[in-house]
């Protein structure tokens, strides 16, 4: 696609494709026709439908039909290329059989069809169409510009009229080579950010990205169901006023210990448990986990934090300790007791005396 200036959608390609086929299957069936009927090889001589002409012929229609579209593969507008130019020595070959008389009309008609399509190529090409038309015209007759019958004089104006219908036609239809490329990377950094919009949105843990200054650039849903703000609402706000933190133990945090602070201030990387208080008052205890964005110049351009509801993981762990205080004391006058008899069993003395106790009580 890089050899041309100028492109068109491709529905005007292929409407470019479709006419080559048509008329291509009409010179192919009306020089078979000729060629092989007795009863219609008189035409065919007057029309030039001889055997070249259906061999020129058949070869567009089976390039239309097979190479053509390995080609368009990577660029349409070469693929027509090709295509024009075989299209062009099959009229060549008409009109040089019919010698511009009458009876070159249809092929005059074809040429002049196509010099409106060709308009779908961009000037380059444009001019240089018609210098193939007018070389073709000259060598016809010596360079004797005299010399050029009328039928000649109708393909020249008709050709150069339709060339400049053409061009004016696909003027405001036609995307130079930077709007193309422009185009294709802008869709394909849009399908970027699409994606990675929907993969921030999708992701479980809250996500909450800030600007140097600590205004909101993004928040995903999950950040905004703990804060309790929607994300249009969220989005150019002060991170102070979305996400109010304070110490897991309810402690308000000064301007300095503030973690989006904090991070833009001393770069630092910051991972710490604290309770976030929503919009409506509710409280929860989260894992915060924030980086800067620092720019390739060592510039902070930028916070990106990660918060986690750790809150039933806190409960569960407060209720583990609640379990161990609760069975430690319980147990802990049973085991007491337990401890005091081994303790007298051990000691010599008391187990002494117990013995002559038991003996003295065996005597009797």
């Amino acid at each position: 696609m890089e050899y041309f200036t100028h492109f068109v959608s491709r529905t005007w390609y292929r409407l470019f494709w479709g006419f080559a086929v048509v008329s291509s299957l009409l010179v192919v069936a009306a020089a078979g026709v000729t060629h092989f009927v007795p009863a219609f090889h008189r035409m065919g001589m007057m029309y030039g439908f001889d055997a070249t002409t259906l061999y020129l012929a058949a070869l567009e229609l089976v390039y239309c039909c097979s190479l053509f579209f390995f080609i368009a593969k990577k660029s349409w507008p070469m693929a027509l290329l090709g295509n024009s130019m075989l299209n062009t020595l099959v009229l060549i070959h008409g009109l040089q059989a019919t010698d511009l008389t009458i009876n070159s009309a249809p092929y005059v008609l074809l040429w002049i069809m196509n010099a409106f399509l060709n308009g779908t190529y961009g000037v380059p090409l444009l001019l240089g169409a018609n210098l193939i038309v007018m070389l073709y015209m000259l060598i016809s007759t010596n360079f004797r510009p005299q010399d050029i019958p009328p039928m000649g004089l109708i393909l020249v104006s008709g050709y150069s009229g339709f060339t400049v219908f053409g061009y004016l036609f696909f003027r405001r239809r036609w995307i130079s080579n930077d709007q193309q490329r422009f185009k294709q990377l802008a869709g394909m950094l849009s399908a970027n950010e699409e994606q990675s919009a929907i993969l921030i949105q999708s992701i479980a843990d809250g996500v909450v990205v800030t600007s140097n200054n600590g205004l909101i650039t993004l928040i995903n849903s999950a950040a905004g169901n703990m804060t309790g703000w929607t994300i249009d609402d969220a989005i150019g706000v002060d991170v102070k006023s979305v996400v109010k933190v304070a110490k897991e133990n309810g402690t308000e945090l000064t301007d300095e210990e503030y973690p989006f602070t904090a991070v833009l201030t001393h770069k630092a990387f910051i991972n710490e448990a604290l309770q976030i208080t929503s919009r409506k008052g509710k409280k929860q205890i989260v894992s915060l986990v924030i980086s800067p964005v620092v720019t390739p110049t060592g510039e902070v351009n930028g916070a990106v934090a990660v918060l986690r509801d750790i809150s039933e993981q806190r409960a569960a762990e407060q209720q583990r300790a609640e379990f161990i205080s609760t069975a430690s004391h319980e147990m802990r006058t049973p085991v007491a007791a337990i401890e005091g008899y081994l303790a007298l069993a051990l000691n010599d003395k008391v187990s002494t005396c117990l013995l002559y106790t038991s003996d003295a009580a065996d005597d009797k």
